[in-house]
């Protein structure tokens, strides 16, 4: 409507923040390992169906970021071969790490498709958008050893 020749509009502006946690989940495989100087991941849960394979991962910020990292979850086959993969800002793009407090914990939800039964192994790291992999303790090339899973026997 018009007031003095002026517009008046009426707007609604919704911002949903995320839900903070500092306590970390029940899991299964507890591992906590360090990820450059600000990152750790506290372990995972994992869940197999089919040729499926569901991974939450726990990620812990030790110190807020100033920079975005995302991580790499990578299915190797038995030669070593990379057969799946999910790469990406952690929660499905919503909780960039640019975004964590310190001490917040940050569950990331991935699931992969195995191309048929077998044995495989995870790897899952961190790197920046320039795709230089953070350090991590005992992991020399940033990729830690999530696995071996068995799928579909």
């Amino acid at each position: 409507w018009r007031l003095n020749g002026a517009v008046e509009l009426a707007l609604s502006l919704q911002i949903n923040a995320p839900d903070r946690v500092f306590a970390p989940p029940a899991l299964t495989n507890p591992l906590k390992i360090e990820l450059g100087e600000s990152i750790s991941l506290l372990g995972y849960n994992v869940a197999i169906s089919d040729n499926e394979i569901k991974i939450d991962l726990a990620w812990q910020a030790r110190a807020e970021m100033g920079e975005s990292y995302r991580v790499f979850l990578h299915l190797l086959d038995a030669n070593g071969n990379l057969v799946s993969q999910s790469d990406g800002e952690p929660a499905n793009w919503a909780r960039p790490t640019t975004g964590w407090l310190a001490g917040e914990v940050v569950i990331d939800s991935r699931t992969l498709a195995a191309p048929g039964p077998g044995e495989y192994t995870l790897r899952v790291g961190m790197a920046n958008e320039a795709g230089e992999r953070l350090a991590a303790e005992g992991w020399p090339d940033g990729a830690i050893l999530v696995g071996p899973v068995t799928v579909g026997r």
